[in-house]
């Protein structure tokens, strides 16, 4: 009887243990951190404003610069959500296709897009931080980060 007891008290404990360590599935509000509009700390004119598009399910970023008055966008940019995996998809000017990037990462430090495929950059990283918004895109040979702050 103590030998049943106590394996079945092994039992629960490691089913406990693997129900702990189980991620939980990640939800496109995990991403709504990001809305809003974050202006570069360095006053180069760049901006991007960050939006929910109920519609569609998804986050829709624009990248802009402004500089005497007048605006440039730079990219527009969608997190979202297909096939239980999540996605960042860039529109940029000099290509005709967007280019996309799938989640590789989620944790404190950030989320991360990855596409080794694509020659720059082949790693986006986002991290929200109460009112300042850090990114960084590299592929093997550089690194560029940004640094916002929130304006709304």
């Amino acid at each position: 009887m103590r030998l049943l007891l106590l394996k079945t008290f092994a039992f629960f404990i490691f089913s406990l243990s693997l129900w702990s360590c189980s991620p939980h599935k990640l939800s496109i509000d995990e991403f709504r951190v990001i809305e809003g509009t974050w202006k570069s700390s360095d006053d180069s004119g760049t901006f991007e404003h960050w939006r929910f598009d109920s519609v569609e399910n998804r986050l829709v970023g624009t990248s802009i610069y402004i500089a005497n008055s007048d605006t440039q966008i730079l990219e527009e940019m969608y997190i979202f959500s297909e096939n239980d995996m999540f996605w960042f998809a860039a529109e940029v000017p000099e290509n005709e296709d967007l280019t996309f990037f799938t989640l590789t990462r989620n944790n404190e430090e950030g989320w991360v897009f990855q596409n080794l495929d694509h020659d720059f950059p082949t790693h986006i990283k986002y991290n929200v931080k109460q009112e300042t918004l850090s990114a960084s895109v590299w592929n093997a040979e550089r690194v560029i980060d940004f640094a916002m702050e929130r304006i709304d």
